[in-house]
């Protein structure tokens, strides 16, 4: 049985901060911070810690999901980041 493909967490509007922050970095260097993570096919699943590191010269994120079953890595755009926390809370308040 595979692991489950892991997306980023939009709900919770402070992971969307921890992104924010992420990809807002003036300083242009490379930072990392514990985010939330869920399945990708189940949207009511409980979040998971991961960490996600910046790399603002390729405008993306790493992140390293580690559970029990192993180690699964995924990038992420920082457009893409953006466009889905604007969907989830279109209000931008985050």
């Amino acid at each position: 049985m595979e692991d489950p493909v892991y997306v980023l967490d939009y709900r919770d509007t402070l992971n969307c901060a921890r992104l924010a922050t992420l990809i807002r970095d003036k300083l242009g260097k490379e930072q990392t911070m514990e985010v939330h993570v869920r399945p990708e096919y189940d949207p009511t699943a409980r979040p998971i810690l991961a960490k996600a590191t910046s790399n603002p010269a390729s405008k993306t994120l790493s992140v390293v999901v580690t559970t029990e079953d192993g180690q699964q890595t995924f990038n992420a755009d920082f457009d893409d980041v953006l466009y889905g926390m604007a969907q989830a809370h279109p209000d931008r308040k985050w």
